[in-house]
């Protein structure tokens, strides 16, 4: 595509005839491990076991883990652990060579001592010559937690796990608090500040009056995104006051948390931003998904910005030993930071308007290529493509369902998320509900503004101590007096219309009990015996593949950490939602799973830590990563070519967020293993040509009419043209060589009152292509959009007397050359060409003039406007669906 690049990364090792790859395991000091790889070049470092060269002791195999955000408890963005196979062919002291070394190095406690894995690749070329670390190097810094040995036959085999130092941070000791302790705070800024002095004053008085250590451990809480410091809490009052696991939240701008012992360090700094007002309020890369926290419907345009979440990543630095605790004292650095989960849903009415709208599905997609989110595409079986890909598992869990918060807010129209089938009273009745809740919702919401209020009133009048500060602070107390006086006129205003709205609903629910009483007009037929077999033709004429895998929503208590507890009444709604959201993303694994083995490729190891970083590389940090699964299944050979085609199938076909990937290395080979979720958000069905492609096609020209509004251009008054004989058309006179469509390179039925440069560029295209055109709709003067005013032509292409279509792969090289033809020598001629051909990626129903009828006009600039849209997919009802690839290539 000119002027466009695919975004997918291809796998670095693909680039050399072949590999070969080097692990090494470095012992060194824990108080220089922040040194990380600059320990080699200080010599601080004595090697114990190296792959690929001579050694007493050698690597056998590694396999390595990397788990990812949302699918451990402790929130870092990414954590490894390895496991090496080692091999001593003569003799077992690999535990003494342990001790050694660590006295060597000086390390107090050889069991504390630290560990520099080493990952190196090397590529060779064609002609045998070495190109040393082509990606990385990879540095790990681990400690060893257990070590196992078996020894026969005079040889030694050894099994070692490794895991990264930053996740000592979760160990037992330090990870949660030992007593109680009482947080007051009206930022999440001052919150980390004083809860970071709560929890150093604890380590401090154990080491002090302790008996197990004497040196305390310490602690840093911060977070990289700054506008976090300044997010003020949200109120929490009356019976709004819950409890979590014992963590107890209350007040009004001020907030009190009351932490209980044993309370995990990362949920306690979680659960006070979640009760900001901004993070209720569902932050996304570009702003708030909600305008307000208790909004029942987030909005979907917001939703396609990607929502960010909280990760943490930790630090470990070891300061000095402590001899009675036998380890090394801690300094343990908490940061919070934004995660992008593009993985969020929030409700089923948002989510219903993100999957069904082309515009934007096609916002999100840019968004998670821009942001790296997306940058593999996996091509399996059928495809033609694959080179990556060794085998696939799938699991599909069919009683999966997203929990939606008992009252929560305004939501119309649930039932279009349930099930798409249900009956206009069905809809009729979620209408009534919808318009009951949103008055409750607001109500409830206004007299939550007032106790904030009056929380605020009762704060101000105990600061007065005096004429001055009276004066001072009456002003504010007036205010906030007037508003609340404010408030309680809008609910008697509003409380007439709710007790209204609440007598129409249960009336007509009632209604619609009792009409649903022996009613058996939902009960189906049972179908004749040749329609109780499914064909491949009836699955792949499907009309809708929408619904393929549909996302279930379903009512429940929410007892999460955002809420502190169940969801009671709608009391704190936006807390509620809030935590249903935490629930779904800590259960999306459940859904749609898949396990996907592959060739090794260095991407998927992340932004090598250290010296070497490379932004090439998967950036786990920055939110969930994905990739694009592409294959396909046969079907019925072709009656024709007595070929077996392919066909999609968007159940298995779709993008997947990988949340946890093993990389296992032996015997020279590199391999993987990605288990991932289906991303639901994601309309495969909608975005395939560009999903294939890797980037999105309207990027270059987003501004023009076809690109602001989300929509192809079309023909604009739905008609769909592909047998229709040309309106208003003269018996005699009025159409050119008339005489059949079997002469190659000829053409029939060209409309004679269309422009006479259009028609000469169809028939000089046809002549060059070698095909013969036949008219099928030339002058409309009643079509809106205005082309076919005597600019455009709809045409059919023939060769060897059989009309060409674009379900045909040798039918469309055809209909590609002659459209290209058409374009380059309109284009000459200084036009500005339009072309318009079905897209063969979707159900034929959807085909655009029934796939074998193509629209060509040279409008643009001349009849209708010059911005407007020059290639498009669909018409009328079809006018969601894009352009084929192929077209949008030439015409961009």
């Amino acid at each position: 595509m000119k002027g466009l690049e695919s975004l997918y990364q291809e796998n670095i090792l693909n680039q050399y005839e072949s590999y070969t790859y080097r692990w090494a395991v470095h012992m060194c000091h824990p108080m220089e491990a922040h040194e990380f790889d600059n320990l080699l070049d200080m010599n601080r470092v004595i090697t114990l076991a190296e792959s690929g060269v001579e050694n007493e002791i050698s690597i056998e195999n590694v396999t390595q883990d990397l788990v990812l955000t949302f699918a451990q408890q402790n929130r870092n963005s990414v954590a490894n652990q390895f496991t090496f196979n080692f091999l001593e062919t003569s003799g077992a002291t690999f535990f003494t060579r342990i001790y050694t070394a660590a006295k060597q190095l000086g390390i107090e406690n050889h069991l504390q001592a630290c560990y520099l894995l080493e990952l190196k690749f090397t590529g060779w070329t064609e002609s045998g010559q070495a190109v040393p670390i082509i990606i990385g190097p990879y540095y790990y810094m681990t400690t060893l937690t257990g070590l196992t040995m078996d020894h026969a036959d005079g040889a030694s085999k050894y099994a070692g796990s490794f895991i990264e130092t930053m996740t000592d941070a979760y160990s037992r000791l330090e990870f949660h608090l030992t007593a109680d302790i009482v947080v007051e705070a009206s930022t999440y800024g001052q919150f980390l500040t004083e809860f970071q002095t709560r929890v150093q004053e604890q380590s401090d008085e154990q080491a002090k009056n302790g008996i197990g250590r004497v040196l305390p451990t310490i602690y840093e809480f911060k977070t990289d995104v700054s506008e976090w410091l300044e997010y003020e809490f949200d109120a929490v009052t009356g019976s709004r006051l819950q409890q979590y696991s014992g963590i107890s939240v209350s007040g009004a701008g001020t907030l009190r948390f009351a932490f209980p012992a044993g309370t995990a360090i990362t949920s306690a700094t979680s659960l006070a931003l979640y009760q900001t007002r901004n993070f209720k309020k569902l932050l996304t890369d570009a702003g708030f998904a909600k305008e307000d926290p208790d909004d029942g419907e987030a909005d979907a345009t917001q939703l396609a910005d990607i929502v960010k979440w909280v990760k943490y990543n930790t630090q470990v630095e070891y300061i000095a030993y402590d001899f009675v605790l036998k380890h090394y004292q801690k300094k343990i650095t908490y940061t919070s930071g934004a995660y992008l989960t593009p993985e969020v849903v929030h409700d089923p009415n948002s989510y219903t308007k993100l999957v069904r709208s082309s515009a934007l599905q096609s916002k999100r997609l840019q968004n998670i290529f821009d942001k790296g989110l997306l940058r593999k595409r996996f091509d399996y079986i059928h495809t033609g493509l694959n080179t990556e890909v060794t085998d696939l598992d799938i699991q599909l869990n069919n009683v999966y369902y997203q929990i939606q918060a008992i009252n929560s807010g305004a939501l119309q129209h649930r039932e279009n998320s349930f099930n798409s089938s249900a009956s206009d009273a069905q809809f009729e009745i979620a209408q009534l509900r919808g318009d009951r809740n949103s008055l409750r919702s607001r109500i409830s919401s206004m007299r939550s503004n007032m106790d904030s209020n009056q929380a605020k009133i009762e704060e101000l009048g105990s600061k007065i101590t005096g004429p001055d500060s009276a004066i001072r602070l009456g002003d504010d107390i007036k205010a906030l007096e007037a508003e609340n006086n404010e408030l309680s006129l809008q609910i008697r205003e509003l409380a007439p219309q709710r007790t209204f709205a609440e007598q129409v609903y249960d009336q007509r629910y009632n209604e619609f009990n009792q009409e649903q009483k022996g009613n058996t007009d939902n009960r189906l037929d049972l179908p004749s015996l040749a329609q109780r077999y499914i064909t491949q033709s009836d699955l792949y004429s499907e009309k809708d593949l929408t619904d393929l895998l549909p996302l279930n929503f379903r009512y429940a208590p929410v007892d999460s950490l955002p809420t502190m507890g169940p969801d009671k009444g709608q009391d704190d709604v936006g807390t509620v939602m809030l935590g249903a959201v935490e629930m779904n993303l800590n259960s999306l694994a459940d859904l749609v799973e898949q396990t996907l083995h592959i060739r090794g490729d260095p991407y998927w190891l992340g932004r090598p830590r250290g010296n070497y970083n490379n932004n090439t590389q998967a950036d786990y940090d920055r939110g969930g990563l994905q990739y694009f699964l592409n294959l396909n299944f046969p079907t019925y050979p072709d009656e024709q070519t007595g070929l077996m085609s392919a066909k999609q199938n968007f159940a298995v076909t779709g993008v997947y967020r990988v949340y946890q990937l093993q990389a296992n290395y032996a015997n020279g080979s590199f391999t993987m293993m990605l288990s991932s979720f289906r991303d639901m958000n994601t309309n495969v069905n909608t975005l395939y040509e560009e999903l294939l492609f890797g980037n999105v096609f309207d990027r270059a020209t987003r501004g023009t009419n076809n690109v602001t509004t989300g929509v192809n251009e079309t023909e604009n008054d739905g008609t769909d043209n592909s047998d229709a004989v040309p309106p208003n058309i003269p018996d005699t006179g009025a159409v050119e060589n008339a005489n059949g469509v079997d002469n190659a390179g000829g053409h029939t039925n060209l409309d004679s009152r269309t422009d006479s440069n259009l028609r000469q560029l169809l028939i000089d295209s046809a002549n060059a292509t070698g095909v013969t055109i036949d008219g099928t709709s030339g002058l409309r003067p009643g079509s809106s959009s205005g082309r076919h005013h005597g600019d455009a032509h709809d045409i059919a292409l023939y060769s060897g007397g059989r009309r060409l279509s674009v379900g045909n792969p040798a039918d469309r090289a055809i209909i590609q050359s002659f459209s290209q033809q058409f374009h380059d020598r309109a284009t000459a001629q200084g036009y500005t060409p339009s072309i318009g051909w079905a897209n063969h990626g979707y159900p034929t129903n959807k085909w655009y003039m029934s796939g074998n009828t193509g629209h060509f006009d040279i409008a643009v600039g001349k009849s209708i406007g010059a911005n407007r849209g020059t290639f498009w997919g669909g018409s009328g009802e079809t006018r969601d669906i894009p352009a084929p690839t192929w077209l949008r290539n030439m015409m961009t």
